[in-house]
């Protein structure tokens, strides 16, 4: 709903509620012979502020806070089942006929001894904006937004069985000398529970946590005297101390392996600390509409491991100092439109893509010191290209 207070403040505020599960309807293959096997039940909220500071609607003052479940996907659960996971279809896709779902084929599933653990709760992440913006002349305003958000209840599966060894190391590689504990032999055991992970289970050393704080500038000149612009800038900090693959960022990774969680709890490799963006149009003679965009963006931050008698971990904690190229990327587009019989608009278009040809690398072959390819460079941005379109409106 949306509550105007008075001519300068309003609230937009919202409640969800979500009761969502995962069910194997075959009680041959539900756990423990029951037909519901996963249940989230997931209260969220919303509430957004806007304030008209000197109630001429030139400055205004935004703050918004959220909760965001996450989806619950048959595709993490499906060693959930007891035996065999069942794959339905839609059996008129298939064949053109019957409305209805059909069982065509089971695969895969685990031995019986993967679980729901008691206390699972679903993923979340929360979080809050607090901005200001202004209206400097017709046209054109300006803003700063500063933006905080993390994950909760993170999930995953662990080992309540895990065993391993706990051993000291002390290894010297061209790429200098590491020491520490790390943790050979490990085994997961004969079980498994998925829910949520949290200090105190087999192997996890702390609670699994990911959290980003940043803060936005921007400038935006909106369309007039035939040309716009918008201009931004972003710096941000990233920090987890689990990965940021698929696996991990679907809630479906183990986590009793301690040697994972050695020199956790620095900068995600996902991080850009410093993003900077200018685009625009401006509408040349003859209505040639040319868009420019620019990007300059830091390199992701690079990880250091190290393989110690076929143990592979973090060597050190990632703290953003080694990272990819800085990547700097220049598009235009040009457009050109005709009016084709009164009602027909048909737009030629020209794009060029990175037209510096920027090569910075994006990718390493290794990072493992102990790896004869360790930072030797295997991926480059794509190459300046070009492209041709046509576009019609009717």
């Amino acid at each position: 709903d949306s509550w105007s207070v008075n001519n300068k403040l309003t609230i937009n505020y919202g409640f969800r509620y979500d009761s969502t599960g995962l069910r194997a309807e075959d009680p041959d293959i539900a756990l423990a012979g029951e037909d519901t096997f996963l249940r989230f039940n997931d209260p969220a909220y919303r509430v957004g502020v806007a304030y008209d500071i000197g109630g001429d609607g030139k400055t205004v003052l935004r703050a918004f806070a959220g909760r965001y479940y996450e989806g619950v996907t048959s595709g993490n659960t499906e060693p959930l089942t007891g035996e065999v996971s069942p794959y339905y279809y839609w059996e008129g896709q298939l064949y053109g006929h019957a409305e209805e779902w059909v069982l065509i084929d089971v695969s895969g599933g685990s031995t019986g001894n993967f679980f729901v653990k008691d206390d699972i709760i679903n993923m979340y992440t929360e979080g809050v904006t607090l901005g200001i913006e202004r209206e400097l002349m017709p046209q054109l305003s300006a803003s700063a937004t500063f933006i905080y958000k993390k994950d909760h209840h993170l999930m995953g599966t662990i080992s309540p069985d895990a065993t391993w060894d706990t051993e000291q190391y002390n290894l010297t590689t061209p790429n200098g000398t590491f020491s520490g504990t790390y943790f050979p032999n490990f085994s997961s055991g004969a079980r498994e529970f998925y829910g949520t992970v949290k200090e105190g289970d087999v192997g996890v050393a702390e609670a699994p946590f990911r959290k980003f704080y940043g803060f936005v500038t921007e400038i935006n000149k909106r369309m007039s005297d035939n040309w716009s612009l918008k201009a931004n800038y972003v710096y941000s900090r990233n920090s987890a101390n689990i990965g940021s693959g698929y696996g991990v960022i679907q809630g479906f990774r183990g986590y009793s392996d301690p040697n994972e969680w050695i020199n956790t709890g620095g900068r995600s490799t996902l991080e850009r600390p410093h993003v900077f963006k200018v685009s625009g149009t401006y509408i040349a003679p003859f209505d040639v509409y040319v868009s420019p965009a620019f990007t300059w963006s830091s390199g992701y931050a690079l990880p250091t491991y190290i393989t110690v008698n076929g143990v592979q971990f973090l060597a050190v904690e990632t703290d953003g100092s080694e990272r990819l190229d800085n990547q700097m990327n220049v598009d235009i587009r040009l457009e050109k439109a005709f009016v084709v019989m009164d009602r027909y608009r048909i737009g030629l278009i020209l794009d060029a893509f990175n037209v510096f040809n920027d090569d910075a690398v994006t990718d390493m072959l290794s990072n493992d010191v102990t790896n004869p390819n360790f930072r030797v460079a295997s991926e480059v941005v794509p190459a300046r290209f070009f492209q041709v379109g046509v576009r019609l409106l009717f």
